[in-house]
This record gives C-alpha cells, structure tokens and sequence, in this order.
C-alpha cells in the first residue's frame, strides 16, 4: 500500500511540476514553499517506505545507510525534474531545486526521528515490563 501511495505522488508530483506556466495559478511568492513541501512529502514516503521494507527491528546503520541512498536518489530525481522543466515551457531555478532538496531533508529527517523516538519507547516498554 505505501509502496503504491509513493508511486502515485512521484508521478503526480512529476507531472504537476512539468506542466507550462500558463496552466498554473499566479501565487506570489509562494512557490518556493511549494516546492518545500512537495519535496518533504516525498522524502516522508519514500523513508516511511524504507523502514516498513527493513522493519525497526532492522539493523539501524543500515537503515540509517538504506535512507541515506533514498534521500540521495530523491536529491537526483529534484535536479531532474528541474532540467528537464524548460522542455515544456517552465525555467530552471536553481532556488527551486535548494527549496526541493530543503523539504527532502526535512522529510526525511521526520522519519528518522519517528524512528528513533519508536526505538526508544520499545526500549523504556521493555525496561519497565522487567523492573521488579
């Protein structure tokens, strides 16, 4: 289910950023914040995506490694899609693909604070059950 929500939102995502100028609403200066979290949604699915596939009980560094390659890739595909932009009629803006990699970062960092904050809470829940 994760694995076809992520699907779906990268290929919404793609599309909707490649759509020409004149079919998007004129927001002043709010497009920077879109492009924030858009991002930070991806990287929330995509990490939540890598710890349901290697489950908490997983290896931490190699979570920690797994999502560390996610981020990387979803950094690549935002570069991507920003050069690829001009090809139907947008701009490139260097300051859209920063706002991208700033909500990936943000994103991901959700999750492994979620992760972290779980790892934890099993771990006082195990320490409470064996006190005296």
């Amino acid at each position: 289910m994760l694995g076809t929500a992520l699907v779906v939102y990268t290929i919404t995502l793609l599309l909707a950023t490649h759509l020409p100028e004149r079919c998007l609403p004129r927001i002043p200066r709010v497009d920077k914040v879109m492009h924030f979290f858009a991002y930070a949604g991806l990287a929330i699915l995509a990490g939540a995506a890598v710890v349901q596939r290697t489950s908490l009980s997983a290896d931490p560094a190699c979570q920690r490694r797994m999502m560390r390659i996610v981020l990387s890739l979803i950094c690549l595909c935002a570069l991507a899609d920003e050069l690829t932009q001009p090809l139907t009629g947008r701009s490139f803006q260097w300051s859209d693909w920063l706002a991208d990699l700033a909500g990936a970062a943000v994103g991901m960092a959700v999750v492994s604070m979620v992760v972290a904050a779980t790892r934890a809470g099993r771990g006082f829940l195990r320490w409470a059950r064996s006190w005296p």
